[in-house]
Parts: C-alpha cells; structure tokens; sequence
C-alpha cells in the first residue's frame, strides 16, 4: 500500500468523480483509476459502487476513507515535524529544463502537494538558464538533466541517474553493439536538443579531445527526429523517452557507456538558501516519483 494511492483514493472519494480527482491532483484518470483498483484488490473489498446518480462509496468505501484521511494527516504532520520548515509564504517558482522528460519522468506536482505545498508556479527553460536562474536568485529550485559537472553558488542533489541513449541506423556496424563510445561517434553527424554544450559538457569536451569535425553536434528544436537522416545520412540521434520505448522502424538505439558520460536528473537550489530543509524534502519527495530509466 502506497502513499499516493491513499490520496488518490481520498481525492476520488471526496469528489466523487476520477476526472475531476485527476485534474485536482495534476495527474490522468488512469493513475485514478489504477491507485483505486490497487486498494481494492489489496483490502479485498470493492470502494465504490456506480448509481443513478453517479460513483457512490460503498460501506466499505466510506470506511476506508475514514482511515485513509486519518493516515495522511499523520503523515504531513510527520513531514511538517521532521522533514520541512514552514511552509514559505510566497509561492514557489521551480523550473523545469527543456525536454527533462526525455531522461526521466517523475510527478512533481503529487511530490510537492504530498508534503503541503499548494502554492507554486512551474516554468520551463533549457538547463543552462534554468542553472542560471537559480544563481541570480530568479527561481526556487529547479530540476535538470545532464552528465556530470559542477554547479558553483548551487546545491545539486542527484535524483536518478541512466544513459544517454543514442539512435542508429539499424543496418549500421554501430546497432551490433552493445553499447557505444566516443570513438563510435567520429566520422558521423549527432543530432542533440538545444544547450547540448551545458548538459552535455563532457562529451563535447571528448569530442574536441578526439580531435572531432566542430560541425559534429548539430542542435534541433525537439525531439522529433527525421528518420531518413539517420538512416540514410550517416546521422546519430539523441533517444528521447518515447523513443526509447517504441523504437522507429528502421532505427536502432544504443546506450553511451563511455565513462563519465551518464545522464543525471538533478535538483538545485542555492548553498545559501534559507529554504535549503524545504527544497531537500521536495527532491526526497520527487526521487521517490522518478520512473525506470535504466
């Protein structure tokens, strides 16, 4: 039994209603529906009941809703005693860098909310200006994705950490690889997301160090690749989530094991921050939503 299907759960219970719960949690009727089905089969009891009038609690329902609001509120008074200071009296602004998605997919909104925060707007910037406004006091926190590097005036906590993954023509030498270098990458055009030189320091520096045309790394909008250029062209490609898991027809992805090469997700904050307890409970909050990115 999770957390977040009691919430779910309670947030249903209450409205009585799976869109309207998941549209108050910022979340899909699905995650509802799921969280809902989960319970059930866990107590082994049905919680709701459908009426003329619509999705109604069952006995059994309307008992444990009973428990569940009293659980939750033990466990934001656990969080306000242990894991946060007050909440802040303005609201939150957190960034969000470009194409975070692509590395890692996680539900702030649940984790900030899980904790008491309701007031906070979200933005969303490349990497780079997110770091940068988190420097020059512009912004709360921020969530990033990169390869390893410093973040001077910053507090950076790692939250998951995976692969770059590449795409490949899948007729290339390059798909009868396990996984990819450097080395493999000379010779071939690579087509990275905007602020590839922030996020992507490293390789850009092994690509320099390997003596690499300076025209290798060719920047795109977004990740909506064209697949002809990969496989007619001589191209590589930066793998986004969706592509990840549904590989286009004709592509190949790899995965760069090129030491010190990794994809970390990162929350920042300023060192000197006075929400410094605030922001750590977030990131602890957000690295237990982040999905697989292995």
């Amino acid at each position: 039994m999770k957390i977040s299907q009691l919430e779910y759960f309670v947030e249903a219970a209450e409205r009585l209603n799976f869109t309207h719960a998941a549209s108050s949690l910022f979340t899909t009727r699905q995650s509802i529906s799921h969280a809902v089905k989960a319970l059930e089969a866990e107590l082994g009891v049905k919680l709701f009941s459908q009426s003329a009038h619509g999705l109604v609690l069952t006995t059994e329902g309307q008992t444990a809703y009973a428990h569940a609001k009293k659980v939750l509120h033990e466990v934001r008074e656990l969080s306000k005693a242990f894991l946060m200071p007050e909440v802040p009296e303005h609201a939150l602004y957190i960034l969000i860098g470009t194409n975070i998605l692509a590395y890692s997919q996680y539900d702030l909104p649940q984790a900030l909310s899980s904790i008491g925060i309701f007031e906070f707007t979200l933005g969303e910037l490349n990497c780079s200006d997110c770091y940068k406004h988190i420097v020059t006091k512009k912004a709360d926190l921020s969530f990033i994705a990169c390869m390893p590097r410093t973040f001077p005036e910053c507090e950076a906590v790692m939250l998951d950490e995976s692969y770059l993954y590449l795409l490949v023509n899948a007729e290339s030498d390059l798909a009868k690889k396990d996984g990819l270098f450097v080395d493999d990458i000379l010779g071939h055009k690579l087509m990275v997301p905007p602020g590839f030189e922030f996020q992507m320091h490293p390789l850009v520096k092994g690509l320099e160090e390997k003596h690499a045309p300076t025209n290798t790394m060719i920047p795109l909008s977004s990740f909506e690749y064209v697949t002809e250029k990969i496989i007619e062209g001589g191209c590589i490609g930066i793998a986004s989530q969706a592509q990840k898991a549904c590989v286009p027809d004709g592509l190949a992805i790899k995965p760069l094991i090129e030491p010190g090469m990794s994809m970390g997700l990162y929350a920042l904050y300023r060192s000197d921050s006075p929400q410094k307890k605030l922001f750590q409970s977030i990131a602890s909050r957000v690295s237990t939503e982040v999905g697989p990115t292995h």
